[in-house]
């Protein structure tokens, strides 16, 4: 208990510690009142929370304790165990974080967004995506196959031919493809992904955005047309023309 806190001298450590004040002051009230509960109420003790150590620095420790009760119902005895879980709980912590800011990225972009959780077969399409496609968020499944059933034919076989080259190769996933609309209408998007390998080199995680570009492939067409118009006008004339 002392090296864990950092102490090195045991009477340092005796005249120096104390529970109630070296706990941190967001975990105080809650940890003295489930101790409480346990010596009142029998109620288990298993608490998280921070205590002090000899630097002055706070460090996460996972609490357990057990009371032994007379016939009387009175705590006799109380014994626990400390265990330090500062480096997991930090963890955890930069990764609530990231993915607090990874939903404001997605609520705040105009791109739809797709992630794909191989470890846990999980697949998330984001409410931009579905909206996109003419969806609400509830009427579209969050599942890789509803990402396919309003993928165009003609390009499913290509772009699942893409992911594993991206998967096995580790080339850019940076594709154009067709998603159909609620109304029926095809919508053109540019698709980009990105992959994370785990250890072994297997993909544990694929995610990206699709930006709608129908726009510009109907100006492109457009330009095709005034392209051939064009030519077809200049082939027509019955004069020649130099440039």
């Amino acid at each position: 208990f002392r090296d864990l806190l950092g102490y090195r001298d045991e009477k340092e450590f005796r005249l120096a510690y104390d529970d109630a004040a070296a706990l941190h002051p967001e975990d105080r009230d809650r940890v003295i009142e489930a101790q409480k509960a346990h010596l009142d109420d029998h109620r288990p003790f298993d608490e998280e929370f921070r205590l002090r150590c000899a630097n002055g620095e706070f460090r996460w420790f996972r609490g357990r304790a057990q009371a032994a009760w007379d016939a009387a119902g009175r705590p006799r005895r109380y014994a626990g165990s400390i265990t330090d879980i500062h480096d997991s709980r930090v963890t955890e912590q930069a990764l609530r974080e990231s993915e607090q800011r990874f939903q404001h990225v997605v609520r705040g972009s105009t791109d739809g967004i797709w992630d794909w959780d191989l470890k846990h077969e999980r697949y998330h399409i984001s409410a931009r995506m579905k909206a996109l496609l003419g969806y609400a968020d509830d009427e579209l499944a969050d599942d890789r196959a509803s990402f396919f059933v309003v993928m165009h034919p003609d390009d499913r076989a290509r772009v699942k031919s893409e992911i594993a080259r991206h998967f096995t190769e580790r080339i850019p996933f940076d594709t154009e493809l067709r998603l159909r609309h609620k109304d029926g209408s095809l919508i053109w998007f540019h698709i980009r992904g990105q992959a994370v390998w785990g250890e072994k080199g297997d993909v544990v995680r694929f995610s990206g955005a699709c930006t709608d570009i129908m726009a510009h492939k109907q100006s492109e067409e457009r330009i095709r047309q005034l392209l051939t118009e064009k030519q077809v006008l200049i082939d027509s004339v019955m004069v020649g023309i130099a440039y």
